[in-house]
C-alpha cells in the first residue's frame, strides 16, 4: 500500500503465465485494490500465439468497482502479419479491435520498408453513443542525401548526421549485402546509389557481398572511411554483371 498526500491506495495482484503448445500462451491475472476508498476487483485473461509470420492476441478484462465509471467489461483482439523478408523489403500488416461498455474501436495499419524509405498507413474507427468517427493517416519517411561528389541519392533510415553512399549503378537486377565492420548492415538491390546512414565521429570499414541471385563480378576489398557530422562520402566499387550466353 502507499499514501501520497491525501490519497491512499492498496493493491493485491496475482499473475500466472501458462505456456501452451505451438507457440501459444495464456496469462491470467486477478487484482483487488482499494484506491481512495474505491474498492475494485479485476480479472483479466490474455491469449497469444506466435508463428513465423503471424502474431495473434486476444483478451478480456472485467472490473467491478464502487464507482460506476471505473467498472465494466472489455474485450480485445488483434493480429499482425510480417513477411520477414529482412534482405531487401519488409511488409507488416496489422488489425485490432476493442469493445467495452461505452465504445467500439477498430484499427487497421500497414508498414512497408525498403532501401528507399518507410511507408505507413493507418485507418482507425471509433463508434460510441455520440456517433462514429474515422481517422486516416499516411506517411513516408526517407532521406535525401547529397554526397561529396554532388550526386543525389534517396534512402537511408533512420535519419542521421552522416552517411556513406555506395554506388551500385552498374549492378542492375542484382542483390548485394552491405557490410559495416564485418557485420551485415543491409541488403539492397543494385542499379542505384545507396545511402548507408552511420553515426558521426567514427571510422568504419565497408565491404560488399553478392547474395548470389545473379553472376556478379565485384571488388569486395573493404573501404575505410571516417565520418563527421553533415558528411556524406561516396564510395565507388567496380561491379560487373556476368551474362552467360
Amino acid at each position: 500500500s502507499e499514501a501520497v498526500g491525501s490519497s491512499r491506495s492498496a493493491t493485491l495482484r496475482y499473475i500466472h503465465n501458462l505456456p501452451l503448445p505451438r507457440g501459444q500462451g495464456l496469462t491470467i491475472s486477478a487484482e483487488i485494490a482499494n484506491i481512495d476508498d474505491d474498492k475494485r476487483i479485476g480479472l483479466a485473461v490474455q491469449w497469444r500465439a506466435l508463428s513465423t509470420h503471424w502474431t495473434h492476441t486476444a483478451g478480456v478484462d472485467w472490473v467491478n468497482s464502487d464507482l460506476p465509471e471505473n467498472e465494466g467489461f472489455t474485450a480485445r483482439a488483434g493480429t499482425r502479419w510480417r513477411d520477414q523478408d529482412r534482405f531487401v523489403e519488409d511488409l507488416e500488416l496489422g488489425a485490432s479491435a476493442r469493445i467495452n461498455d461505452d465504445d467500439r474501436n477498430l484499427n487497421l495499419d500497414g508498414t512497408h520498408e525498403s532501401q528507399f524509405g518507410r511507408a505507413r498507413a493507418q485507418v482507425a474507427m471509433n463508434d460510441n453513443d455520440v456517433g462514429t468517427s474515422r481517422q486516416y493517416l499516411a506517411g513516408f519517411d526517407t532521406s535525401l542525401v547529397v554526397d561529396n561528389q554532388r550526386n543525389v541519392s534517396i534512402g537511408g533510415l533512420p535519419p542521421g548526421e552522416a552517411a556513406a553512399v555506395i554506388d551500385l549503378s552498374d549492378a542492375e537486377d542484382t542483390l548485394v549485402d552491405i557490410h559495416v565492420d564485418g557485420q551485415r548492415k543491409q541488403s539492397v538491390r543494385g542499379g542505384y546509389r545507396v545511402p548507408v546512414v552511420l553515426p558521426a565521429y567514427d571510422q568504419y570499414r565497408l565491404s560488399l557481398r553478392d547474395r548470389g541471385i545473379t553472376l556478379l563480378s565485384l571488388d569486395n576489398t573493404p573501404r575505410s572511411i571516417t565520418l563527421y557530422p553533415g558528411e556524406a562520402e561516396a564510395i565507388n566499387y567496380t561491379l560487373e554483371r556476368i551474362n552467360i550466353i
